[in-house]
């Protein structure tokens, strides 16, 4: 029963803040806003920009990007149908399998622009407009391949499914259009970064022990500061880590613990920088340096 009332006043409140949101949208003409989630990759990253402008009319169309608010949380999907009787939408999000019904009323507008470190993508017009149309095809494609393979896991066996992931490279092809390469420069030093864009993905570059060179780094992309705890991995290499506030600055530099009982947790940061060891004495980086993103030329 209280669950069943935690519900009730959870849909009361996104009603309420849809309603403020929706007037406020209106009367200013638009918002930008902060994304702080990878479920629209890799059309919308974290930490990019977002123009919502109010939707009139109800005149919803497939392949939009909608901002909806969902159990008091503002979500940003795409709608890959548009039901006018039952006045709902299926949405799902580009780098997520499964899609879900939201109805009108918990719309709050219609994204038009995508801000990010180095352009602006108007989705409505000209280039962008075909790059949001491939990417709502690569959406539909997707949520057919997650339906259906939902079917075939219940038939086949778990080994064979591991065999055959193997054999077509699944996990290959998902890195290669999952991770994106940056240019950054740590103090006066240049790096190429592999940006994991999830928490899955995240993990698994987190644990890797595939070299690092000189030039090359993992740098993980955090939507809040928040205190990371790196536990021993007993890992065969060891690595060199660097947190990284919102203001960009390193605040403190580590290996990874060497000790089975021993663990290390970072002061609140934003980013996470994964090099090789000993890679910032060996190029003079200390706390202090900044972190600056070579395509925004900051």
């Amino acid at each position: 029963m209280k669950q069943d009332g935690d519900k009730k006043d959870l849909s009361s409140i996104s009603k309420a803040l849809c309603v403020l949101f929706r007037k406020s949208i209106s009367r200013s003409g638009g918002k930008w806003l902060r994304v702080v989630s990878h479920s629209m990759y890799p059309i919308i990253g974290t930490g990019d920009w977002i123009w919502i402008e109010s939707i009139r009319d109800g005149k919803f169309r497939v392949g939009d990007i909608v901002l909806f608010i969902r159990e008091a949380k503002l979500i940003t999907h795409r709608i890959l149908k548009v039901d006018r009787k039952n006045e709902v939408l299926v949405e799902k999000g580009d780098d997520s399998g499964e899609s879900n019904i939201v109805p009108y009323s918990d719309v709050v507008g219609r994204i038009t622009q995508i801000k990010k470190p180095n352009r602006i993508i108007n989705v409505e017009f000209g280039r962008g407009k075909w790059i949001n149309r491939y990417q709502t095809l690569i959406s539909f494609l997707h949520s057919y391949w997650h339906e259906r393979m939902f079917i075939l896991k219940s038939q086949i066996p778990l080994r064979l499914r591991r065999l055959l992931r193997k054999m077509l490279l699944f996990k290959y092809i998902r890195d290669a259009r999952e991770y994106r390469m940056e240019r950054v420069r740590v103090g006066n030093r240049e790096l190429h970064v592999r940006v994991p864009p999830g928490i899955e993905e995240m993990n698994e570059a987190f644990r890797s022990e595939q070299s690092l060179s000189d030039g090359d780094g993992v740098l993980f992309i955090f939507g809040e500061e928040q205190c990371v705890s790196i536990p021993y991995l007993g890992l065969k290499r060891s690595f060199t880590f660097a947190s990284i506030n919102k203001d960009r600055k390193i605040i403190e530099i580590f290996d990874t613990p060497s000790d089975k009982d021993s663990s290390h947790i970072t002061k609140p940061c934003v980013f996470l920088l994964k090099t090789k060891n000993g890679w910032f004495t060996q190029n003079n980086v200390k706390q202090g340096s900044s972190l600056l993103w070579k395509a925004s030329r900051q």
